[in-house]
């Protein structure tokens, strides 16, 4: 018994688990769709530049897909300022690259095509 309770407290973590993306990665393997951002934590990061500096998000989204169900995914992802400024406010939707073979990795790419605003629910 105590074998199954394991496995099943480890996939629970599993489903917890915010997955860190990365777009150059997505891109080459990825599909692009859109997703409305629900909400946005960011703390500083290392890295960026004094002008433009980085920070380590944690994102919320709202993935449009055009051949299925919109779903609800959590993702990490480091982000300059400039781009934190770009998909921050209200109803954004925001080019994003997704992995086919497992949908909860998403990367926001505002490169990949542009950021609407949608209209409100």
């Amino acid at each position: 018994m105590a074998l199954f309770d394991k496995k099943k407290k480890q996939d629970t973590a599993e489903r917890k688990r915010v997955k860190l993306t990365d777009p150059a990665i997505l891109r080459k393997e990825g599909v692009l769709a859109r997703a409305r951002i629900l909400e946005i934590e960011s703390k500083p990061s290392a890295g960026g530049s004094i002008v433009d500096p980085a920070y380590y998000c944690t994102l919320r989204l709202e993935v449009l897909v055009d051949y299925d169900e919109p779903y609800v995914v959590k993702v990490q992802q480091r982000l300059s300022k400039s781009i934190l400024g770009l998909i921050t406010g209200d109803y954004i939707v925001a080019p994003v690259w997704i992995d086919p073979k497992d949908l909860s990795r998403v990367a926001v790419d505002v490169t990949a095509g542009q950021i609407e605003h949608a209209p409100a629910d």
